[in-house]
């Protein structure tokens, strides 16, 4: 998503990065996966007061699933080549007496390399 910016760390992205109304500055540290979506939002054109930082091409915003009193559980597994797994776990719902709601969300990626170390055989 950021990759249209210069991946130097030194330099700031033209397009402002933000996951749950947190700013992410480099684009090196908006690069992982995304699970338990809400929804995604995109502000075209410069943009400054609504995320108190300053982008000269717009802004993308990124809001995960609120926490629910009814119960939901979701999950996924996936598996392919090259040792590849992937898991996904969200789980929502009251934690105390339907005062208190909760959402908890996991999610693992594993994949082995596609080289060989001829030196350890592995």
């Amino acid at each position: 998503m950021v990759a249209v910016a210069q991946t130097n760390d030194g330099l700031e992205p033209g397009v402002g990065f933000h996951v749950d109304q947190v700013y992410y500055a480099r684009p090196a540290t908006a690069a992982f996966n995304l699970f338990d979506l809400d929804r995604i939002e995109v502000l075209r054109g410069p943009q400054g007061t609504p995320f108190s930082k300053n982008t000269t091409a717009g802004a993308m915003t990124i809001v995960t699933r609120a926490p629910a009193f009814e119960r939901n559980l979701r999950a996924e597994v996936s598996y392919g080549n090259y040792g590849h797994s992937q898991m996904k776990l969200a789980l929502a719902g009251s934690l105390w007496n339907d005062q208190i709601a909760g959402r908890f969300s996991l999610m693992t990626n594993r994949r082995d390399g596609i080289l060989d170390n001829t030196t350890t055989r592995g």
